[in-house]
């Protein structure tokens, strides 16, 4: 196996609460193309969205939906200078929510 999958793996292993970060559009320059997507839980993060500012709020909405504060599953983003990035298009996220509730948990 490869270094991606494997860390895929033990990422889904041993986190059972997760959003799933998913780019549904582009509009203009952006750092990803639709379809990509990342996995969020509380404490980690698997795979990229396009990285800067852009990544950083959706990971913390995804954060905010786990801790049930937030009920925003789509987010319009423009990649320009009011969030300090310069691409210079625009991204819509999508958000949702993947519990792993049937797998017995161990310490």
């Amino acid at each position: 196996m490869n270094f991606a999958v494997d860390s895929l793996e033990a990422f889904l292993e041993r986190e059972y609460k997760l959003v799933i970060v998913e780019i549904r559009e582009t509009f203009g320059s952006t750092p990803r193309e639709a379809g990509t997507f990342m996995l969020v839980s509380p404490t980690d993060a698997h795979g990229t969205i396009g990285g800067g500012r852009m990544e950083h709020m959706a990971i913390d909405n995804a954060r905010a939906l786990l801790a049930g504060v937030s009920d925003q599953f789509e987010m319009d983003i423009p990649l320009g200078p009011d969030i300090g990035q310069c691409c210079g298009g625009r991204m819509v996220l999508t958000f949702r929510i993947g519990n792993d509730a049937t797998r017995e948990h161990s310490i």
